[in-house]
């Protein structure tokens, strides 16, 4: 049975298949040219405590298998709130399980509920994510690209 519910980043950092998740979403979603993913817990608690972070979980028989942290504050260039995805995750293992999808429509509810008025995601060039976006109603509106500067 595959669960979602909404969670501070400490109930989130501290189960015990979160480390197993992070190593799995940082090496899948690595970026050429940015060090590998390490989680700055002291910002995510700044964000989280301030009203702007908010993280959702999702859970299979009560295994924690997946995540997503959403941004949601008014971005002055267009004067409005918006939700912009900081983070979303599903074990390659328990992609199947509804919970990718799940963790998306909460995501909606969140934004909604806090006023925004849309939802912008990233997704990994080539990956699932970037594959599902379109087929659930979100428009492909922009390409991000990076540089390192040494």
């Amino acid at each position: 049975m595959t669960e979602i519910k909404r969670i501070s980043f400490a109930e989130l950092s501290t189960r015990p298949e979160f480390d197993f998740l992070v190593s799995e979403y940082a090496d899948e979603c690595q970026i050429s040219g940015l060090p590998r993913c390490v989680y700055d817990s002291s910002t995510y608690f700044l964000l989280e405590n301030s009203g702007t972070m908010q993280w959702t979980a999702a859970f299979v028989n009560d295994s924690l298998v997946g995540f997503s942290s959403l941004i949601v504050t008014k971005m002055p260039h267009y004067s409005q709130i918006l939700a912009v995805t900081e983070s979303i995750f599903v074990s390659k293992e328990h992609r199947g399980s509804g919970a990718g999808m799940m963790l998306i429509r909460e995501m909606e509810f969140i934004a909604r509920d806090m006023g925004a008025i849309g939802i912008l995601v990233s997704a990994p060039m080539g990956g699932r994510l970037n594959e599902l976006m379109p087929n659930i109603g979100y428009s492909h509106t922009n390409e991000v690209f990076f540089k390192a500067i040494q």
